[in-house]
């Protein structure tokens, strides 16, 4: 029995969500892919990303605005379905407001990795 999960996202931009995916070390697929499960079970998904468990994938299919997550996290033994998720999500929010930035005229000087967890953007902008 395959326990595929769908987990709705904030992700809507398909660009920085191939770009959010390499940050984290992962070469994303694009096309109308499946996405494998238990016993070689799959859905279909516009990503796939490898998950490290031979014969499971990670999928993100587009549902209206936004993607989802596909996969069957039963099965995936080296990545935590919500650690992953975050760390995701945040690579995903950096480069959106990287690119938001540049159109408005502001370039990153420095960027910095808190203890926190999180990330400290130093900007400049030449006018």
């Amino acid at each position: 029995m395959s326990h595929f999960t769908r987990i709705q996202t904030r992700l809507v931009e398909r660009q920085h969500l191939l770009e959010a995916l390499r940050d984290l070390g992962f070469s994303p697929q694009v096309g109308r892919l499946e996405v494998r499960g238990y016993l070689g079970v799959t859905r279909v998904a516009e990503i796939r990303i490898a998950s490290g468990t031979p014969g499971y994938d990670i999928g993100f299919a587009q549902v209206g605005d936004t993607f989802e997550m596909v996969a069957d996290f039963w099965g995936i033994k080296n990545l935590e379905q919500v650690a992953f998720l975050q760390r995701l999500t945040q690579a995903y929010a950096r480069r959106a407001v990287r690119a938001q930035l540049a159109e408005q005229g502001f370039s990153v000087a420095e960027e910095v990795q808190t203890a926190q967890g999180g990330i400290r953007l130093v900007l400049r902008r030449v006018v």
